[in-house]
């Protein structure tokens, strides 16, 4: 009698962790923003982004709050998300319905067809912290070098409600790389 084996290897490009995708990427408060588009540092599988604020702020009220980080002061409203820019339209990537430390999160459609219409709360964060982390663990998200992400402002994006927006805010963007070291062996009945 003989025996079979199945091996499967899965070779990765990069290693588990956060990845340096693309630094000083800035978001308008006022308008999508087209000049801070960059590429997956990497073919693979990612579970969540990290946004490490740089400089600058965005303001959804200008009359009621001071310039934040990632949204609204005045309402602890976040209303920043990585899209992935495609010919057909854009989608938000992060936040997802499942990304921990968001709660609330708002979907809805945009007028210009921009696709990035999330805004969202948090209990970890504040519109001020110096970083966010969103990760969904439930399930991960197929990236090639070719795509193309930004990170958007919600009404900038959207180009809506943003007579009374200002600013721009710029930050280093970090994908979380799944783990991808695969090895089995099946011996295979004969």
């Amino acid at each position: 009698s003989s025996v079979g084996l199945r091996i499967s290897i899965q070779i990765c490009q990069v290693s588990s962790g956060w990845q340096l995708a693309a630094t000083d990427v800035c978001r308008s408060a006022t308008a999508f923003s087209t000049d801070y588009s960059f590429n997956a540092p990497y073919d693979g599988q990612i579970t969540g982004i990290k946004l490490v604020h740089k400089s600058g702020g965005v303001n959804c009220d200008y009359a009621i709050g001071p310039d934040a980080n990632w949204g609204c002061q005045f309402y602890c409203l976040f209303m920043t998300q990585l899209i992935k820019e495609e010919a057909g339209g854009n989608s938000v990537v992060y936040p997802t319905s499942n990304t921990e430390a968001v709660s609330q999160l708002s979907e809805g459609t945009c007028a210009n067809g921009n696709g990035c219409t999330v805004s969202w709360y948090s209990e970890q964060y504040t519109v001020d912290s110096p970083e966010i982390i969103l990760m969904d663990t439930t399930s991960s998200y197929t990236v090639s070098v070719g795509d193309v992400f930004s990170v958007q402002n919600s009404e900038g994006c959207c180009e809506a409600s943003t007579g009374d927006n200002r600013g721009t805010a710029c930050s280093d963007v970090y994908f979380y790389y799944q783990n991808c070291d695969e090895f089995s062996i099946t011996q295979l009945p004969t």
